[in-house]
């Protein structure tokens, strides 16, 4: 399942409905994502993946209720991007040809209990300059330890503010994404056969799951 933010062809009521022209002469809204026709930066190379905690805390975007003012968004999504004690967030670096997306997922979800859906959030990295939010390479915590070293990312240094702006680029500019508890499986699987994940290192319940019969 993929939600976007497209140009508004009805009275639905969105974020922001200010207009401005760009330099090509077609009228685009100020939240158009980066992917939209009339956006200068229709193409980007790096992407990112945040895995959600809770997707239906992203369910407002298909209706934004009533209360929330223009240009602002609920809080719910905050919770899918809490910091850690240092004030950083783990993100996954995604190529551009999405030929690691896969194993990334395969490592996060082999480190959970049991094989269950797998909720997450591609967004373009550019966004980080428009939070001014910085980051660093860092090891990441997955089962999968080359994935670990070579496409894990902190987000450091957050303060509240950044935080509140950046899940509002997320949530304009973002895709939510879901793999299903059968995608999961299946890629768990392929790592495990490929040995880019160790059987050795997966809790029981879940490796129970993945060879039964």
């Amino acid at each position: 399942m993929v939600l976007r933010w497209d140009l508004p062809h009805s009275e639905a009521r969105r974020p922001s409905r200010i207009w401005k022209k760009p330099s090509n002469g077609k009228n685009c809204p100020d939240f158009a994502p980066i992917w939209s026709k009339c956006s200068k930066n229709y193409k980007t190379d790096a992407v990112l993946l945040r895995r959600l905690s809770n997707k239906r805390n992203w369910d407002w975007i298909a209706e934004v209720p009533s209360w929330v003012p223009s240009g602002d968004i609920p809080s719910a999504p905050l919770g899918c991007f809490n910091t850690s004690p240092d004030s950083k967030i783990s993100v996954w670096y995604v190529e551009n040809d999405k030929s690691n997306l896969e194993r990334i997922i395969a490592g996060i979800a082999a480190g959970r209990q049991n094989a269950e859906k797998f909720d997450y959030v591609l967004f373009p990295d550019n966004l980080l300059s428009e939070a001014e939010v910085k980051s660093e390479e860092a090891p990441g915590k997955s089962k999968d330890e080359n994935s670990n070293a070579k496409w894990h990312r902190d987000l450091i240094e957050i303060s509240a503010t950044k935080l509140v702006k950046l899940v509002e680029l997320v949530s304009r500019q973002g895709e939510i994404k879901r793999s299903s508890e059968r995608e999961v499986i299946s890629l768990i699987r392929k790592s495990l056969d490929n040995g880019a994940i160790q059987k050795t290192g997966l809790h029981e319940y879940l490796s129970r799951r993945l060879f039964e019969n």
